[in-house]
């Protein structure tokens, strides 16, 4: 395989994550305000099976569309984008492990420390968590 088919590839299965976890957003959010398929789907002039097939990650849609659904389940359009890792669209440096992190009790812990913390301070400790080791062993006295 060539290094163009090799990046090709590594973008088509981002593309695909990315709307497999787009889709459990969006069928998260349906289930949550207790939503038909028929019922969203009526609201986008669109088939149910279509809403499904967005829900399912089986089918890419369109920013407008993707905003007509923040406007139905009435929040932000960055919150379809909140469990993504960051770069997700960068193929090797997809991280499969953030959502879980995010999701454990330290990871829930963490968040909820710096979402606290003034922008310019979580700026900071973002730059310094990037520069730590990613390997071998890293210890803090005390922790």
């Amino acid at each position: 395989m060539s290094p163009t088919e090799s990046t090709s590839e590594q973008s088509r299965q981002s593309a695909q994550l990315i709307n497999r976890m787009i889709g459990e957003r969006l069928l998260a959010l349906r289930s949550s305000r207790n939503l038909t398929l028929a019922a969203v789907a009526q609201r986008l002039t669109i088939s149910y099976q279509q809403v499904q097939k967005y829900e399912r990650g089986q089918s890419s849609m369109s920013v407008a569309r993707l905003y007509d659904f923040a406007q139905i389940y009435e929040v932000a359009p960055a919150e379809f984008f909140r469990e993504l890792p960051p770069n997700a669209g960068l193929g090797s440096h997809l991280d499969l492990s953030v959502p879980g992190f995010a999701d454990s009790p330290e990871g829930q812990s963490f968040l909820s420390a710096i979402a606290h913390m003034p922008p310019g301070a979580r700026r900071t400790l973002l730059a310094f968590l990037r520069a730590l080791p990613t390997e071998g062993t890293f210890t803090v006295p005390g922790v």
